[in-house]
């Protein structure tokens, strides 16, 4: 269903097929680390995602785990639901790279990027979920691609 190609961020992962919204694309599997394992992976901080307030999902090697070259959009055409499924939020046509949004994994008062996805409503910067702007968090709330950790902090 997807391959990892180069991208304009590096590598990145694209459609081999035309998906249809909804669509289960990969499973998100991994090492389960702590917070204080994360950041000490220096450059490669980046990679786990957050799946609790002290605790990650290590996508290492990549090469098991391809979930780990989804790049980041302010503008995505993925989310992660049940926090554990990479999936199509809308119609992805084959050959087109797969982002999800990475504020909506992340809960942690640490890190932050500089965004040059180029999306006409690029943020600049991605950073947490409480951090978005209020109808952001409710379109991926109605979407259902906050990981539960999140929701619980938020939607009650």
């Amino acid at each position: 269903m997807v391959t990892v190609l180069q991208s304009k961020f590096g590598k990145g992962l694209f459609a081999i097929h035309d998906i249809k919204s909804g669509t289960r694309i990969l499973k998100i599997t991994g090492q389960v680390i702590s917070k204080s394992e994360a950041l000490s992976l220096g450059n490669l901080e980046c990679y786990p995602l957050q799946i609790a307030l002290d605790k990650y999902i290590a996508p290492f090697p990549l090469s098991n785990n391809l979930w780990g070259f989804a790049n980041h959009s302010c503008d995505p055409n993925c989310g992660i639901k049940e926090d554990k499924y990479l999936i199509a939020i809308r119609d992805i046509k084959s050959g087109e790279e797969l982002f999800y949004d990475y504020s909506t994994t992340m809960l942690e008062k640490h890190w932050t990027m500089p965004c040059s996805c180029g999306s006409p409503i690029c943020r600049n910067i991605v950073g947490d979920f409480d951090l978005l702007p209020i109808d952001i968090q409710q379109k991926y709330y109605k979407l259902d691609v906050i990981l539960q950790f999140i929701k619980s902090h938020f939607f009650k």
